[in-house]
C-alpha cells in the first residue's frame, strides 16, 4: 500500500476514535429537539382533549420518576394521527398518536412511552448525529486513500451506501437498548413489564 494511503487512512481512524463523542451540549439538544417538535406538531396537529393528555402526562411523569436525565424539560403530548406510532425528539419531547393512545392499555402504553424515554435518557438521535458527520468524513477521508485522490460519483455513492449501512445496524441496537430500557422503567414505576409484549 502507497505511503501517501496509509497516512490518510490512520488519519481517518484518528478521526473516528479520538473526537469526543459528546460534542452537542445538553442545551443545543434541548434546542434542536425544540425545533424538530415544533414541525413535528404544526406538520400532524395536536389532540386537545383534556382526558388524553391528563392520562399522557400522569403515565410519562410516573415513569420519570426513574429516568437517569431528570435535568431536561421532559414534554408529553399527543398527535392528531390514527396510526399506533410514537416519537421521540432530543431534549426530552414525546409523543403518541391519538390511535395509539385509544388502542393501549395503561401498561402496553407504559412500555411504548417508556421506550421513547429510553431514546432520550440514552441520546440515541444526538449520537447518531454526533457520529455520522465524523463516520463520513473518515469514508470519505479512506475513498480518497483507496483511490489515490480520485473521489468520483462511484465512491460517493459507496461512501453513502456504507454510511447507511453502519447507521441502520447502530439504529437497531437503539432499540434494542429502549425496548429494554423501558421494561425498567415500566418495573420500577409499578407497571407490569409483561404488557410490553401486548404492546
Amino acid at each position: 500500500m502507497p505511503r501517501n494511503t496509509v497516512i490518510r487512512l490512520t488519519l481517518a481512524l484518528v478521526l473516528l476514535f479520538t473526537l469526543p463523542s459528546y460534542a452537542i451540549s445538553t442545551e443545543e439538544e434541548i434546542q434542536l429537539g425544540a425545533q424538530a417538535a415544533q414541525q413535528f406538531e404544526a406538520q400532524h396537529g395536536v389532540v386537545t382533549d383534556t382526558a388524553l393528555n391528563e392520562r399522557i402526562n400522569r403515565i410519562g411523569h410516573r415513569l420519570l420518576q426513574n429516568a437517569e436525565r431528570k435535568n431536561l424539560p421532559w414534554r408529553f403530548r399527543i398527535i392528531n394521527v390514527d396510526q399506533f406510532n410514537a416519537a421521540a425528539f432530543p431534549g426530552g419531547f414525546i409523543y403518541a398518536t391519538r390511535g395509539l393512545m385509544n388502542g393501549l392499555n395503561d401498561e402496553e402504553l407504559a412500555f411504548v412511552i417508556g421506550h421513547e424515554i429510553g431514546h432520550v435518557d440514552k441520546r440515541h438521535s444526538i449520537k447518531q448525529l454526533e457520529s455520522a458527520q465524523l463516520r463520513r468524513l473518515g469514508l470519505i477521508a479512506i475513498a480518497a486513500g483507496a483511490t489515490r485522490g480520485n473521489v468520483n460519483d462511484g465512491v460517493g455513492t459507496l461512501v453513502q451506501l456504507t454510511d447507511a449501512v453502519i447507521g441502520s445496524q447502530r439504529s437497531q441496537g437503539d432499540e434494542s437498548e429502549s425496548d429494554r430500557y423501558g421494561m425498567q422503567l415500566m418495573a420500577a414505576g409499578n407497571y407490569d413489564p409483561a404488557f410490553a409484549l401486548g404492546a
